[in-house]
């Protein structure tokens, strides 16, 4: 959830500041919300013990990370350890929803 909260703020920011700083930085803050948006789906999913948090958790948090990489390797970023640490919570996430898929399934 927090992840999600602040996907939805840096999207939110780059969106809005966009036109100055480029269309990279606008395409970065829409996908950052639609991550965002789904990261807070997925959290009321995976608590709700929902059949689709799974299969959503997987494509959120698959997006994010190639997201994150992408970034990392084109733009660099600004602050590297945090951006990695954000790249490995969410290839964590990914992994734990891969490997739990089934518990999902009903």
């Amino acid at each position: 959830m927090p992840l999600g909260l602040w996907s939805l703020f840096i999207g939110g920011i780059l969106s809005l500041i966009g036109g100055f700083a480029g269309m990279g930085a606008v395409i970065q803050g829409v996908v950052a919300l639609i991550v965002g948006a789904g990261f807070i789906a997925v959290a009321y999913g995976v608590f709700a013990l929902e059949p689709w948090a799974g299969s959503l958790g997987i494509a959120v948090f698959g997006l994010d990370v190639a997201r994150r990489v992408l970034t990392i390797i084109i733009d660099g970023a600004t602050f590297m350890a945090l951006s990695i640490l954000f790249t490995l919570l969410s290839a964590a996430g990914l992994a734990i929803l891969v490997l739990n898929k089934d518990r999902f399934e009903n």
